[in-house]
């Protein structure tokens, strides 16, 4: 081992950069999550409205 390899430390992370990314992967998982809720919702107004109409035949 030379004494280079021990003095080399860990460059540290660009906190700025991670607070960005980490924002956005949560704003992006909200987002999935809300529009999975909206598409259930979705199908459930289509699944009452085939169900009514169906009553009305």
């Amino acid at each position: 081992m030379n004494e280079n390899h021990q003095k080399w430390k860990k460059p540290k992370p660009n906190l700025r950069f991670y607070k960005k990314k980490k924002k956005k992967i949560l704003n992006n998982k909200l987002f999935k999550q809300t529009k999975k809720k909206l598409i259930l919702d979705e199908m459930k107004i289509q699944k009452e409205l085939n169900l009514n109409q169906t009553k009305f035949i």
